[in-house]
């Protein structure tokens, strides 16, 4: 009998043991993506729908592949109250995580971010009411709230001119006219009342708004959002007081992508995992080179830009407008591609990868990942023109070739011709198609 016993318990342990069920490899999993792998989120407004109808947009998006959702709406009446918690239930049975963006609780509220008590009471009562109102949901479906703030160039304490007063000495009831652009008259240049003023309104919105983001939401079980485009701080400290910084897409310059990429790094160097990439569908402008879908591009740029989570808006249609997101289900697939190895792997600090593409004109940008197993190089083709490009990668072979991972199909190629360059660089030659996007895989040798 004891020996059936231990033949038993052995059998048991063998079957447990890593030989028996090898655990599937980062490339089986990006091929046969895991249930796991959320899809991006979308942006769904609750004021432009009727309660019936917003249901059945959520299971449309639920359908389409998107693994989450942002409820937008501007004033909470009961009827406003009654969809989100139906929306929020549903999203719930769908296994679609939720986020809110931050409403006024009666229409002839208006709050004040730099009036901490206020927005302390605001706050207050917006989370006690999603907490009774939304039961078991909150912290569970609903994750995460988007919070709001007056666009940057308006926005002034209502106290500005003692603080003005208190960091330099000067009365600013005289220098207001040098706020408004314009020249002023005696010994005080206006770029000093200008550069004052900033710094002690984005002190001011720092410690009272930002800093009860922090406080206030994150204890209070959410997760803190906020636009990259209303911030009063700079861009990198963004994530010290915001768990989910938005980076906007459809970015017309190279100035608002240098502030993506520094509130990403932030982000990174804070471990906040949901940085998420706002793209607005209707401002998608068609490229000069056909892609898999119309919005593929943007895509691609805000992945480059640091995002790990894409956030989708249609804008005043509500997803009502089928041409806005043709291809959904491609363009979700894609997405969840994307994101899967993002949220596989963590910044990797490696040189810069050294390009030859005088012969095409591409222009290659780059940024490494790491996980357990692999170096993972994220590489896009950021114009219309294709071709044969070469890379040299600061990466060494360790026995099997480097290969090519496609977003847009799941296919997986070993990069035979790559050539070794002194034990400590891969050459690999490459042809890459107007705004192609694709990974770089090299294996690293396990202990």
């Amino acid at each position: 009998m004891k020996s059936q016993c231990a033949l038993f318990c052995f059998a048991c342990l063998s079957l447990l043991s890593p030989g028996a069920h090898a655990e599937e490899t980062l490339a089986e999993r990006f091929q046969d993506l895991p249930g796991s792998a959320r899809g991006p989120d979308a942006v769904l407004r609750v004021d432009a729908l009727d309660a019936d109808t917003a249901l059945e947009r959520l299971g449309q998006l639920a359908g389409m592949g998107f693994g989450g959702v942002l409820l937008s709406l501007s004033t909470a009446d009961d009827d406003a109250w009654g969809k989100l918690t139906k929306l929020v239930s549903r999203a719930s049975e769908l296994r679609m995580e939720v986020g809110i963006q931050d409403f006024r609780l009666s229409a002839d509220e208006a709050v004040n971010v730099f009036d901490g008590k206020a927005l302390a009471l605001h706050n207050n009562k917006l989370l006690a009411g999603l907490q009774t109102r939304l039961g078991n949901h909150y912290g569970k479906a609903l994750t995460w709230l988007l919070m709001k703030s007056p666009a940057t160039a308006s926005a002034r304490p209502p106290d500005l001119e003692a603080l003005f007063f208190a960091r330099t000495g000067f009365r600013l009831a005289p220098l207001l006219p040098a706020l408004d652009g314009q020249d002023i008259d005696g010994n005080i240049p206006a770029a000093y009342v200008r550069e004052h003023a900033a710094r002690v309104t984005a002190d001011a919105w720092r410690d009272r708004f930002a800093g009860q983001a922090r406080d206030l939401i994150q204890e209070a079980g959410l997760e803190a959002g906020i636009m990259a485009g209303e911030l009063l701080m700079p861009p990198e400290d963004a994530a010290a007081y915001f768990m989910r910084p938005v980076l906007p897409g459809c970015s017309t310059s190279a100035t608002e992508r240098a502030a993506n990429k520094r509130i990403a790094k932030g982000a990174h160097a804070a471990a906040r995992h949901n940085i998420m990439g706002f793209l607005p569908l209707e401002r998608v402008q068609p490229v000069t080179a056909p892609t898999q879908f119309a919005c593929k591009h943007e895509m691609d740029r805000l992945f480059m830009d640091g995002a790990t989570r894409l956030l989708l808006d249609s804008g005043a249609t509500a997803w009502q407008d089928e041409t806005l997101f043709t291809d959904a289900d491609t363009a979700c697939l894609y997405a969840r591609r994307w994101q899967f190895v993002l949220m596989q792997s963590g910044p990797l600090n490696v040189p810069s990868i050294i390009w030859d593409t005088k012969e095409t004109g591409v222009e290659m940008l780059a940024f490494a990942r790491g996980s357990t197993r692999e170096h993972i190089y994220c590489l896009v083709n950021d114009t219309p023109n294709g071709g044969s490009v070469t890379g040299v990668f600061p990466e060494k072979l360790h026995g099997a070739p480097p290969e090519y991972w496609s977003p847009e199909n799941g296919e997986i190629i070993p990069l035979a011709a790559a050539v070794p360059i002194g034990g400590t660089q891969t050459s690999i030659r490459l042809f890459v198609e107007p705004y192609a996007a694709f990974f770089v895989v090299f294996r690293q040798p396990q202990p």
